[in-house]
C-alpha cells in the first residue's frame, strides 16, 4: 500500500526511511538503522556503500532481521483490524506483464485513464518485483507519451484530471528502475519541465515523488547537469525544503540536493535559488539524522565560492552550524567542521574569524581533537585551530575563559 494511502496514525518508525511504506520485512544495517528488506536491497544492488539515512560508510552489508519491530508492526496491524480498519496485507498477488499491458491500454482511454494510472502506481508501490515487471513491460515510453499528450505547453497548463494523471505518472516513474538509456529518455527538456511544474504547483505527495525522481535520474555528470539546468528545479527543491513539518518532503529534497550538487555548476545554481538560507534556517529545528543531511548539503554547497559568500552573508549561519558541533553526532560534527573550516580558510577576514571564535568554535575543536576522526578531518581541525588561535591572541576578549587557558598553553 502506498504511503499516502496508509492510515494517518501509522507510527513513523513503522515506515521504511527509503520508501516510506509500512515495513513488511524490517532489517537492520551495521549502522543500527532499520529498513524494509526490499528497499535496502535495491539501494545496495545499485552499488551504494553507505547507509541511506546517515550516509555513513558501511563496514559490511549484512542485514539483520529486526524481529522486535516486526512483532510490533504485526501487533499494530491486529489492533487497527480490531477497530474496523482493513488490515494491510503483506501477501499481495504480484503483477504480470498481461496486467500491466491492460492497465497501459486503459490509460490511453479518456474514460479510464486516471483510474488506470493510479492503479499502476499503487501496484508499483506494493513491491520491487512489481516495479521490475512494469519496467520490463515497456511502460516508460508509453507513460512519457501520455505525459506529453496532456498539454502542448507544460504542467501548469494542465487542469483537473490531467493534473492528477500527470502526478500519477511522475509517481510511478519515481519508483520503477531505469537503465541509463531510459533515464536519458525521461530527462528530456519537455519531461523535466513537467517535473519542475509539479515541484512548483503540485500536491505535496506529487512534489515528494518529483524530488525522488530527480534523485534517481542524477546518476552521472551529464544527467546531473541536464536536470540542474531545467528552469525552476532548484527553486522547487528549495521550497520543498521549507516544508519542515513534513519529514518526507524535507528528506526527499535533501537527497535530491546531495545527488545533483556533486557538480560545481549545479552548486552555483542551488545557491542562486536560495538554498543556503533555507538550509541554515532549517537546521535549528530538525532531528539528529536530518541535521546530518542538512550539514552534508551545506558542506557541498560551500565548496564553491558563491556558496561560501552566501553562507558568510547570512547572520545566523556561523552560530547555527557551530551549535551543532558536539551536540548531534560525530558525523554532524565532521560536516560542521568542514563547513566552518572552509569559510575560515577562504573568507579569512578577521571579522569572520572573530565570529567563529565568538561562536565557541575554538573550544569545540579542542574537544574534537581528542576524539577518533579521520586523518583528513583531524588535519582540518589542526589548521583551523592555528587560524583561530592567532585571532584569539590578538583579540583575547573574544574568547571565553576555557579558550583563553588553551591559548596560554
Amino acid at each position: 500500500m502506498a504511503w499516502e494511502e496508509l492510515p494517518a496514525s501509522v507510527p513513523m518508525h513503522f515506515r521504511c526511511p527509503i520508501s516510506f511504506d509500512l515495513m513488511k520485512d524490517p532489517v537492520s544495517l551495521c549502522t543500527g538503522m532499520t529498513y524494509d528488506r526490499s528497499s535496502i536491497n535495491k539501494w545496495l544492488d545499485a552499488g551504494h556503500k553507505t547507509c541511506p539515512a546517515t550516509m555513513q560508510t558501511l563496514s559490511n552489508e549484512d542485514l539483520t532481521p529486526n524481529h522486535t519491530l516486526r512483532r510490533l508492526i504485526q501487533t499494530w496491524q491486529a489492533s487497527i483490524t480490531a477497530k474496523g480498519v482493513e488490515r494491510i496485507s503483506v501477501d499481495r498477488q504480484p503483477l504480470d506483464k498481461h496486467e500491466v499491458d491492460l492497465l497501459l491500454q486503459d490509460a490511453t482511454k479518456e474514460s479510464t485513464s486516471l483510474e488506470s494510472l493510479r492503479k499502476l502506481r499503487a501496484k508499483a508501490k506494493e513491491s520491487s518485483k512489481n516495479c521490475r515487471c512494469i519496467a520490463q513491460s515497456g511502460a516508460v515510453p508509453m507513460l512519457l507519451s501520455l505525459l506529453r499528450s496532456f498539454s502542448s505547453l507544460d504542467y501548469n497548463a494542465c487542469k483537473g484530471r490531467e493534473t492528477d494523471a500527470c502526478e500519477a505518472i511522475i509517481g510511478t516513474l519515481a519508483l520503477i528502475p531505469a537503465d541509463y538509456a531510459t533515464k536519458i529518455l525521461i530527462a528530456s527538456t519537455k519531461n523535466l519541465s513537467f517535473v519542475s511544474g509539479i515541484l512548483s504547483r503540485g500536491s505535496m505527495d506529487a512534489k515528494i515523488n518529483a524530488a525522488v525522481l530527480l534523485e534517481s535520474l542524477a546518476t552521472d555528470r551529464e544527467l546531473k547537469l541536464t536536470v540542474g539546468s531545467t528552469e525552476g528545479i532548484f527553486e522547487g527543491l528549495v521550497e520543498l525544503l521549507k516544508e519542515n513539518s513534513n519529514q518526507m518532503a524535507m528528506k526527499a529534497s535533501l537527497r535530491s540536493f546531495l545527488a545533483l550538487c556533486l557538480t560545481r555548476r549545479n552548486r552555483v545554481r542551488a545557491v542562486k535559488a536560495g538554498a543556503i538560507a533555507a538550509l541554515v534556517e532549517l537546521l535549528p529545528d530538525v532531528t539528529s539524522i536530518s541535521a546530518e543531511y542538512v550539514l552534508a548539503v551545506l558542506e557541498l554547497l560551500c565548496k564553491c565560492a558563491e556558496g561560501r559568500a552566501a553562507f558568510n552573508e547570512h547572520a545566523l549561519a556561523i552560530p547555527t552550524v557551530a551549535q551543532k558541533i558536539c551536540h548531534v553526532s560525530d558525523v554532524a560534527s565532521e560536516y560542521a567542521v568542514g563547513i566552518l573550516w572552509g569559510i575560515c580558510k577562504h573568507c579569512g577576514e578577521e571579522t569572520v574569524q572573530n565570529r567563529l571564535v565568538e561562536a565557541g568554535v575554538l573550544a569545540k575543536l579542542v574537544i574534537l581533537l581528542q576524539l577518533d576522526f579521520s586523518s583528513c578531518t583531524k588535519h582540518k581541525m589542526t589548521e583551523f585551530l592555528k587560524l583561530l588561535k592567532n585571532i584569539s591572541r590578538r583579540y583575547p576578549r573574544t574568547c571565553n575563559l576555557d579558550e583563553a587557558r588553551f591559548i596560554a598553553i
